[in-house]
Parts: structure tokens; C-alpha cells; sequence
């Protein structure tokens, strides 16, 4: 089986592990008894079973409470997460459009006459050398009046007609296209993607299809 949704992860297992289920492993080498069982309260162990887990694709009922796995505190930043993965859906099948981090190689100076601040939208779409469309990802349920400001000043600085805000869906059914409001020529568009949607794939290629829809007015 294969894990491969974002390109800097890649795992692959045999199909032959897919079924197997150890409970306890025996370390032979130099260094180690001829014969030693792992167990839970073992270094070796806890390493071990997490492995056993993770190749098994099993998960952790955190209220349950047990000793069959330790675990270090983990800390997520959802928001830097969410913002790569749309991201990197767009790029994997962008086709003629140029798909830039805003944060590195598709930034550019706010303002016309300073090379200081600098606009840093999450996402810079190009076609042929000229900027379409730029989008953000905001992981959150609903925009604030200074998500809209900062959105329409990328959109003015990178002189685009229309910006994107994707945000992840509440429910499945409001995954989508919508519409948010026009400032002058510029229109505000939001995109909701569900994260929980059975297919993934389908999701990705819905948000493709919307990205290229937008660029194609510009």
C-alpha cells in the first residue's frame, strides 16, 4: 500500500505486512542477547510497538487511557498545514499555470514605489508570466474584516481581478465555489474544501477545476 498526498512524504509497504499482527519482536545481532522479547516498558519495545502501529495503520484513543503505547506531545500547526496541502493539490495538476508560494518565490513589494513590506499571498497563480490570480488559505470557519482587507490588498498589489480564500468546509455539502464581493474590479471569491470527503482525489480536481474557471476570467 501507498501514502503519497503530499510530495515531501512518501511511504510504501509491502502488501505481506498489510495483515500481519505482531504483538511482541526479537531482536538478533551483535550487541543484543540471541534471543530478547520486546515488551511495552522496554526502550526497544516502545519503539517497536509504535512502528507495529503505524504499518498497521491503527490509531490512538487518547480518553481511554493504557500502556500499550508511549507517546511525546505533539504539536500541530494546522493553519502552515492546511495552507502546503492546497497548495500543493493545485501544483501537482496545474498544467500551464505557474503555482508560486507568495511566502518565497512569489512575492513581490506591497507597494509600487518601496521594496518594503512585502506582499506575501499564500498562493501566486501566473500564465505565461503574468499573475492571474492570486489565493490564501485561511484555516478557519468564516473570513474577518481584516482577512478581506489583506486579500484585496494582495489582489490590488499583484493587479489581478480576482482572489481566492479557501477554507476548509464545515459540512460536506457547502464544499465549493462561492462568491464574496466585488471592490472596484476586484472580486472576492471563497472556496470550501472537505477535508473529510471520501475521495480526496475528486476534492483536489474540484478545486483545480474552480482555480482554472477564475483564471480563465482574468
Amino acid at each position: 500500500s501507498s501514502v503519497n498526498r503530499f510530495p515531501f512524504i512518501e511511504l510504501s509497504f509491502p502488501k505481506s505486512m498489510e495483515n500481519s499482527k505482531p504483538r511482541s519482536a526479537s531482536f538478533r545481532g551483535q550487541g543484543h542477547p540471541a534471543s530478547r522479547v520486546l515488551n511495552a516498558a522496554d526502550t526497544y519495545g516502545q519503539a517497536v510497538n509504535l512502528a507495529s502501529a503505524l504499518l498497521l495503520g491503527q490509531g490512538v484513543t487518547l480518553p481511554a487511557g493504557g500502556e500499550d503505547l508511549y507517546l511525546p506531545s505533539l504539536v500541530i500547526d494546522l493553519e502552515t498545514l492546511f495552507e502546503r496541502y492546497v497548495r500543493t493539490a493545485i501544483q501537482r495538476c496545474a498544467g500551464d499555470l505557474i503555482v508560486e508560494d507568495g511566502n518565497e518565490s512569489g512575492c513581490k513589494p506591497l507597494f509600487d514605489d518601496s521594496a518594503t513590506p512585502t506582499a506575501s499571498p499564500d498562493i501566486v497563480v501566473s500564465r505565461e508570466g503574468k499573475c492571474v490570480m492570486v489565493a490564501d488559505a485561511k484555516y478557519k470557519d468564516d473570513l474577518t474584516r481584516d482577512d478581506l482587507n489583506q486579500v484585496i490588498t494582495y489582489a490590488s498589489t499583484y493587479r489581478v481581478e480576482h482572489v481566492l480564500v479557501i477554507m476548509p468546509a464545515r459540512i460536506a455539502s457547502e464544499s465549493g465555489l462561492g462568491y464574496r464581493g466585488r471592490v472596484d474590479r476586484i472580486s472576492v471569491h471563497t472556496y470550501r474544501f472537505s477535508l473529510d470527503a471520501a475521495d480526496l482525489d475528486q476534492e483536489e480536481t474540484k478545486l483545480l477545476a474552480a482555480v482554472r474557471a477564475l483564471c480563465a476570467k482574468d
